[in-house]
């Protein structure tokens, strides 16, 4: 019997130094370890050729365990992610497969708040229910900006908790199971206090206008509120 097979989806822009892709790799990685065969695909590069669109839907059916790793966008979906979505869906229409694969999604958000990727995780259960993929749990994670530099080998630092929790969920899924609930509050955990994350990101906001020849003055605060 050949070993069961997952394939990831990464639904960023960002490429290779996207954390969606840093955080979907360290679950692979956890699978391949316990005997799973993987298979890596970006979601924006394969649809800007047909071949490679064509190969990244191939891979998405032919998965034991498909994974989808996407930032929000407001409280939603990647466009390129919605698109990959209903292909996959058109494709188990037309051809009823008769077997039914398991689904699970990592989604993160520049929020600090996890809770923000809600409404993402249930669009994301829906679409299994409603085209015959098991839903296997997801992970979901605030401040994930955090996440967006290369990851230590063992849990350790501001991303430990991540790590640990991408680790529990590998060996629930190679065991085929789902990602039990424990396992997705310790990822939902803050990396760091809310006041030293806005401090952080204000950092990263001021000096991204000045690269560009703006001034960084209050307008650039994260925690303003004009309108209020």
């Amino acid at each position: 019997m050949s070993a069961a097979k997952a394939v990831l989806l990464v639904g960023s822009p960002r490429g290779h130094q996207s954390a969606s892709r840093r955080l979907g790799l360290r679950l692979l990685q956890g699978l391949s370890s316990r005997g799973m065969t993987v298979e890596t695909h970006s979601i924006y590069g394969d649809l800007d050729a047909p071949e490679k669109e064509e190969a990244l839907i191939a891979a998405a059916l032919s998965a034991d365990l498909l994974i989808f790793s996407f930032p929000l966008y407001v409280d939603h979906l990647p466009a390129p992610v919605i698109r990959t979505l209903d292909r996959i869906a058109s494709e188990r229409r037309e051809n009823l497969p008769t077997f039914r694969p398991r689904l699970t999604a990592l989604v993160q958000c520049g929020f600090p708040e996890t809770h923000q990727n809600r409404t993402a995780l249930d669009i994301m259960r829906r679409f299994a229910d409603l085209n015959g993929f098991t839903w296997a749990g997801g992970l979901a994670l605030g401040m994930g900006g955090a996440a967006g530099r290369p990851m230590p080998e063992k849990p350790k630092g501001m991303l430990r908790n991540v790590l640990s929790a991408l680790d529990q969920a590998a060996a629930a899924l190679a065991g085929g199971g789902t990602i039990p609930e424990e396992t997705s509050m310790l990822m939902g955990k803050p990396m760091m206090p809310k006041w030293l994350y806005f401090l952080g990101a204000n950092w990263g906001w001021k000096q991204q206008a000045r690269k560009n020849g703006k001034k960084a003055g209050r307008a650039l605060d994260l925690r303003a509120r004009p309108y209020a």
